[in-house]
């Protein structure tokens, strides 16, 4: 079965928030995590990683170091804060459609079930300030 991409706004939305929803399980890992959101308390150093998106960091303040991998979520860092960043995002998804009002899976076409293969995920390397 061949898919050929589809770029129409709504269907790429609607599969968007349907990808969403499905990865909000899975968070960073470390002593400082909840939910998804890994915090560095004032003063301390921490690093992060993110074992699945989503992945938040919140850098507090006055962190000597502040790593971690923000994935599908935010990455702050607070005043005084030296803070390195890095982006990651789930190769996984589902395709979903909107057929007669409902949503229709269409790849991977078994329920309960993701495509996770490496080639999902593409880096692009931008140049927005044209330097």
């Amino acid at each position: 079965m061949t898919l050929e991409p589809t770029f129409r706004t709504g269907r790429v939305a609607s599969a968007l928030l349907v990808l969403g929803a499905i990865l909000s399980f899975v968070a960073c890992d470390g002593d400082d995590c909840d939910g998804g959101t890994c915090v560095c308390s004032s003063g301390a150093s921490c690093e992060f990683e993110c074992d699945e998106p989503p992945c938040h960091v919140d850098c507090k303040g006055d962190n000597d170091s502040c790593t971690g991998a923000c994935g599908n979520g935010d990455c702050t860092c607070g005043k005084g804060s030296d803070c390195d960043f890095s982006c990651k995002v789930s190769p996984c998804h589902v395709l979903m459609q909107v057929q007669n009002g409902e949503f229709k899976r269409v790849f991977p076409t078994k329920a309960g079930t993701m495509d996770c293969a490496a080639k999902n995920v593409v880096q692009v390397k931008l140049d927005l300030l044209g330097s």
